[in-house]
């Protein structure tokens, strides 16, 4: 699809509003335009995210899915998205809330994700605990305490 220069300069169909904060995220550059198409459905769509992967490489103009792939998990990595697959062969619903981040880690874990490198029992990963910190602040701050 070809844009005009007006239409690029000055939109009137769907635009995405992102902080500033996205282009100093330590991720490569098609990370940062896959976290803006996902922020971008977030806002303007009240049923979830949940696009495919096939859409996300032609919004990325990439031909592989695993590329895509590539770049959620370089998100998921800084703990920025979590994502989850509902049905064999359906699209991810991809979460940004904590409760849900928290929710999905600790599901991955228990499909044995994670392990102890030095055997023994699973922990929770560093990124893990400061999330829980996070929602347990929250949670604080709510009841007045």
């Amino acid at each position: 699809m070809r844009y005009t220069e007006e239409e690029l300069l000055r939109p009137t169909k769907q635009w995405i509003k992102v902080s500033q904060g996205v282009f100093h995220l330590p991720c490569s550059a098609q990370a940062k335009i896959l976290y803006m198409i996902l922020t971008g459905f977030y806002r303007s769509n009240k049923t979830g995210v949940h696009p495919s992967r096939s859409y996300l490489a032609k919004s990325l103009n990439i031909k592989s899915k695993k590329m895509v792939t590539k770049y959620l998990k370089e998100l998921a990595d800084m703990g920025l998205l979590e994502w989850e697959q509902k049905k064999l062969n359906g699209a991810s619903h991809y979460y940004f809330d904590l409760d849900n981040k928290c929710r999905i880690r600790r599901k991955k874990k228990a499909k044995g994700g994670e392990k102890n490198p030095m055997g023994g029992a699973k922990r929770d990963s560093y990124k893990d605990i400061t999330l829980l910190n996070i929602i347990n602040l929250e949670e604080r701050k709510k009841n007045g305490s």
